[in-house]
């Protein structure tokens, strides 16, 4: 009887061989996966916020250029108009060269 119990063991190893190797590769490529995936998320989460960074910086200088001459063209009403005018084109201007 015992002969059988360890030809029945070792049997038993050779058949549940697949389903350990399955277990023990997909604990591996998890690991992995979670390593991989946390340094490409971290490298995409950069380049986002960097588009999105450079965005929003764009307005804020747009939002600070209109209050500096909205303030300035209180003191002076017509001269403001001007230079209001000229920023313009130049924030336009730079957006078509790719800079926003």
């Amino acid at each position: 009887m015992e002969a059988d119990a360890g030809g029945s063991d070792a049997f038993d190893t050779i058949v549940m061989a697949e389903t350990r190797f399955h277990g023990e590769g997909y604990q591996e490529g998890y690991a992995e996966g979670t390593r991989v995936g946390l340094l490409e998320g971290r490298q995409y989460g950069i380049q986002q916020g960097a588009k999105i960074g450079l965005e929003i910086g764009s307005y804020l200088g747009f939002a600070m250029t209109w209050q500096k001459l909205l303030h300035k063209g209180s003191d002076e009403k017509n001269s403001g108009e001007e230079t209001l005018c000229a920023h313009g084109h130049h924030v336009v201007s730079t957006k078509q060269e790719g800079f926003f």
